[in-house]
């Protein structure tokens, strides 16, 4: 094994450490994308073809999954700003009754 495939490991099991040590999901899906393409070549460099597979099916998954938390945070967003805008409580009441009239 050549020392540009062992430092591409070395890099790789530090992302992976980072997102078992991330509280964020974010942050957790980001650094295991970034783990996968590090595994993903170290597995190439390395003559690892279980190790490149491995990742290059996890790539999708974790790409998925953040596309699908952003979609999720970006609702939550347009639904804040939404009920925002609404007037609650008596100011609803207030407002309601000025439209009846």
């Amino acid at each position: 094994m050549n020392l540009h495939a062992d430092h591409l490991g070395w890099l790789a099991a530090a992302l992976t450490l980072a997102c078992f040590a991330s509280g964020d999901m974010l942050r957790l899906r980001l650094l295991a994308l970034a783990a996968n393409a590090a595994f993903a070549a170290y597995g190439w460099h390395a003559g690892l073809t279980p190790v490149l597979a491995l990742h290059l099916l996890l790539a999708p998954v974790n790409a998925w999954r953040l596309a699908q938390l952003l979609r999720a945070r970006r609702q939550a967003r347009l639904r804040a700003r939404a009920s925002s805008r609404r007037p609650s409580g008596l100011a609803a009441i207030a407002a309601a009754r000025r439209g009846s009239s």
